[in-house]
């Protein structure tokens, strides 16, 4: 489970005391987003960003307004426990209505700056820089391009000091070629990660993990982390089991999500013969502990914006195996931190992942720890809020109308 930290006031007192000492004034952003979650209190990896970021921001010193454009989620209240109160529109589809309804909500809380995620948000923000005059900061997550239709407003619509705000190198060309940013205000700000959860596992975690699953103590353990859809690659991850369950016998695979594909895996599994060595455990909030349970991480998917469950897997210590893809390729830079094998290519994912569990050093220590130690430096939330806390102060200080957001931007957010 997520680890609430102190509770902020949004932010204000921070706030105040800093521009008691004459410091330029705060930020006050509009966050504005698709969905915190998919109905049903499903969660994804944006639902985690955004419990992870929305706080911490708050917890620096920046107003945060979060405001999301479809129904309430479930996850909310932990937003609200942290000191951050979101705000929900419930409007089924784009209209020309929510876009007054978030003017509204950006006057009466004073925004100073909209921050915008997802495919029909950003449209929604751009009429609304538009209408207000704001600074905008496009976030791109994923390696996806948004629907035709979206991308042809984001050209009619896209601002020429625009800011996109990328996870990843391998997302930039999205966001030129989908979002309408002008390349050279397209900025790379790797996703941060709240680590208490990844940071009190130990030997006492991993033996009670396996003991609910029942699982041996000396059995090898893969996990894979992801939403069961057809992109993430659960059935290719089932073929490749068969083929490393040659060479260990013994092992096992943990498939933490759900979705779509869940039946249709688990019938796979039955027809390659693996069925009893893969458990699937549905949707997870502790993926820490499954993780902490588990030996190595195998991230079988095809295309990837960056990655957060291999960053979670390294900070506990565990090696990754993963196609060398998208935003992978960033995430898995030292080679301790885990194996990248070419695109598509089953037959070297299932020896990658079988030389490692033969490895005399995959349960050392040492490595363990310095592998979370990279990890943390790399992808903790504090660096990731410093990051966006500049871009945000120097975007709101800066003057749109003679192009001042390029210069700072570079030296903030590069």
């Amino acid at each position: 489970m997520l680890q609430a930290q102190p509770t902020p006031t949004c932010g204000r007192r921070v706030a105040r005391r800093q521009q008691g000492r004459g410091a330029r004034p705060l930020p006050s952003v509009l966050f504005i987003a698709d969905h915190l979650g998919y109905p049903g209190g499903v969660v994804h990896g944006a639902t985690t960003y955004y419990l992870d970021t929305l706080p911490a921001l708050a917890a620096a010193g920046v107003r945060v307004v979060p405001c999301f454009l479809r129904e309430y989620h479930p996850a909310a209240e932990e937003l609200r426990a942290r000191g951050v109160e979101p705000i929900f529109l419930s409007a089924a589809r784009l209209n020309p209505f929510v876009v007054g309804r978030v003017a509204k909500i950006a006057q009466t809380h004073g925004c100073t700056l909209i921050h915008a995620n997802n495919f029909k948000s950003t449209v929604v923000a751009r009429l609304l820089a538009r209408r207000l005059g704001l600074p905008l900061l496009v976030h791109v997550h994923d390696v996806k391009l948004p629907p035709f239709a979206l991308r042809l407003a984001n050209r009619l619509l896209a601002g020429e000091n625009d800011l996109g705000l990328c996870v990843s190198q391998a997302v930039v060309p999205v966001a030129v070629g989908g979002y309408a940013i002008r390349p050279d205000h397209a900025h790379v700000v790797h996703t941060g990660i709240h680590l208490g959860p990844y940071q009190s596992l130990g030997e006492r975690a991993r033996a009670e993990m396996r003991a609910e699953l029942g699982i041996g103590p000396d059995e090898p353990v893969l996990a894979m982390v992801a939403r069961m859809y057809r992109e993430k690659g659960h059935r290719e991850m089932l073929r490749i089991m068969r083929s490393v369950a040659r060479v260990h016998p013994d092992a096992r695979l943990l498939l933490a999500g759900d979705g779509p594909e869940r039946r249709a895996c688990e019938a796979l599994a039955r027809e390659l013969g693996v069925r009893e060595a893969v458990r699937f455990l549905g949707a997870r909030r502790d993926v820490a502990r499954v993780l902490a349970a588990s030996d190595v991480l195998v991230v079988p998917s095809q295309s990837e914006g960056l990655g957060r469950a291999p960053i979670e897997a390294n900070l506990v210590g565990l090696p990754v195996v993963a196609f060398a893809t998208g935003g992978l390729r960033e995430v898995i830079e030292h080679p301790d931190d885990g194996v990248l094998v070419p695109e598509g290519d089953l037959d070297a994912f299932a020896r990658a992942v079988s030389g490692l569990l033969a490895r005399p050093t995959l349960h050392d220590e040492r490595l363990r720890q310095a592998r979370a130690q990279r990890a943390a430096d790399r992808f903790g939330i504090d660096a990731h809020v410093r990051r966006l806390r500049e871009c945000y102060e120097r975007a709101a200080g800066a003057s749109i109308a003679c192009g001042g957001m390029r210069s700072v931007i570079h030296r903030s957010c590069g």
